[in-house]
């Protein structure tokens, strides 16, 4: 039996990172997730098969696959693969007590700084900023993403549609995205397909 809450550690080459997992168990079918301090691995689903844990999900750019085989002490230790080159272990410990940092405490101004301010180019180039004139005098939501990114994707399609029901209320919404390559041709072509998509 695989349920439970749990303390994970996934480890890539030198690369540490803690997580928390839930499962739910119904017989040899497993549902669940892991969850980040910065996000989680979506609803993901599986079974047990001689003894071990299969669970994956599909996010339309990427196939998460989750494996482990459980230690006579409880312990699980696993694999995780991401596309066709990520790759890495994971350990966990049932532990109804493991948390995350405070995500309110994880974004905030530095110091000395009353308000965000900002100018970055849109898709075609185009510097927009706080302060251009279609922002004065309305509310603006800020979000920030990367189209490789499915939280943030979950994100879009609740932003999209809030807007299309609220837009005529002075608000506005900027999504500022942070792409795989520092290359602008790449990002914009990526963030293009994303606005085309949804």
């Amino acid at each position: 039996n695989f349920e439970g809450k749990y303390r994970v550690e996934f480890v890539h080459e030198a690369d540490t990172t803690e997580a928390i997992a839930l499962f739910q168990q119904f017989g040899d079918s497993v549902t669940g997730t892991f969850l980040t301090k910065t996000g989680d691995y979506r609803f993901l689903e599986g079974n047990v098969s001689n003894g071990f844990l299969n669970l994956s999900t599909f996010d339309g750019n990427y196939i998460y696959l989750f494996k482990a085989g459980k230690d006579p002490d409880g312990k699980l230790k696993g694999e995780f693969y991401s596309g066709k080159a990520w790759y890495e272990t994971w350990v966990a410990v049932k532990d109804e007590n493991a948390s995350l940092p405070d995500a309110e405490a994880l974004t905030y101004l530095k110091e000395g700084y009353d308000r965000i301010d900002f100018t970055f180019p849109d898709v075609s180039g185009k510097m927009v900023s706080l302060t251009d004139e279609k922002y004065k005098g309305k509310v603006v939501i800020i979000q920030l993403l990367g189209t490789w990114c499915p939280n943030c994707m979950d994100e879009t399609i609740f932003l999209v549609d809030w807007y299309r029901r609220n837009k005529e209320r002075d608000v506005e919404i900027i999504g500022l995205a942070y792409e795989r390559k520092a290359d602008f041709a790449y990002a914009s072509e990526r963030v293009k397909k994303m606005v085309q998509r949804m």
